[in-house]
């Protein structure tokens, strides 16, 4: 799935199939709703071909605060552009 999320993503995202400065928000980033259990989480994989790809990832969950190296916000707002602002 994230690897087809991912694609799905270049086509949607961008109409010349490139991700580079492409901006996107993960939001949940725990694979069990309402926990902070991230084990085997599929947004993972897609944050890694996302970011090689040279996309810029915000990751929001309102229960992970720390993922290794990953910057997490607990705010949404911190993280969305445009409506939700």
């Amino acid at each position: 799935m994230p690897s087809n999320m991912y694609n799905l993503t270049k086509e949607v995202g961008t109409h010349s199939k490139e991700i580079q400065g492409f901006e996107n928000c993960i939001t949940w980033l725990a694979f069990i709703n309402n926990s902070d259990d991230t084990r085997n989480t599929p947004s993972e994989p897609y944050f890694d071909m996302a970011e090689k790809d040279g996309a810029v990832i915000s990751i929001h969950d309102p229960y992970v605060s720390e993922y290794g190296s990953l910057k997490i916000s607990r705010i949404l707002k911190s993280v969305s552009k445009g409506p939700m602002q």
